[in-house]
């Protein structure tokens, strides 16, 4: 199940080597506030010096950490890995998603390594900045993965100084990405909100 955090909360380790953060069970949902396996509802989490290990393909995890309702984080020098729902052809799981007006989530100088679908997500109005991360993609395979997504009505999110490395999966017609920034709103099935991300002094190699 979903861990709810109450009220402002610092998690910081000994480092992404030293201390772990990893779930004993599965998720509720793969998708929406019960994927999560932290969820920050209107309040702040940071975290630092931490690994956050999803542990595919033992647990089915949505999300790892769900910021929603105009919650505020801070994730520095973290490293994020195997967070997976479905592995294969439509398939899920995100490190970090942040949803909703008001919602800011910073992401920096961290290492996010093939999540289940999405690195870091933000959607429906949230905000941020994602600085100075190394993204992998997971290589060639019957899976698309994004590292960071900005979608459905996210505005403001700035993309600099990253490295997005071996997102060459493919399913259904579709890529795999680096980023991806799209309008699409899935509940219309239409592109229907606007999206829009600054992306600078990226690298991209093997995608």
């Amino acid at each position: 199940g979903s861990v709810l955090v109450t009220d402002a909360l610092s998690i910081v380790g000994s480092g992404s080597g030293a201390t772990r953060l990893l779930p004993n069970s599965d998720t509720v949902d793969e998708f929406g506030p019960d994927a999560a396996v932290l969820r920050v509802d209107g309040k702040t989490l940071n975290i630092s010096d931490a690994s956050l290990d999803g542990n595919a393909p033992t647990l089915l995890i949505g999300q790892f950490v769900r910021y929603q309702n105009g919650a505020q984080g801070d994730v520095t020098r973290t490293s994020s890995t195997y967070t997976v729902y479905t592995p294969t052809g439509s398939n899920s799981g995100a490190a970090f998603v942040a949803t909703g007006p008001g919602t800011v989530l910073n992401v920096s100088n961290s290492t996010i390594d093939a999540p289940g679908a999405v690195g870091i997500g933000y959607q429906l109005g949230a905000s941020g900045k994602v600085q100075g991360n190394n993204f992998a993609g997971g290589g060639k395979g019957d899976f698309i993965i994004y590292g960071v997504q900005v979608t459905d009505g996210s505005t403001n999110v700035l993309i600099s100084g990253n490295s997005f490395q071996n997102f060459q999966g493919g399913s259904g017609g579709a890529s795999s990405a680096g980023v991806l920034v799209s309008g699409y709103d899935p509940v219309a099935d239409a592109f229907t909100n606007r999206a829009f991300a600054t992306i600078v002094g990226n690298s991209f190699s093997s995608n």
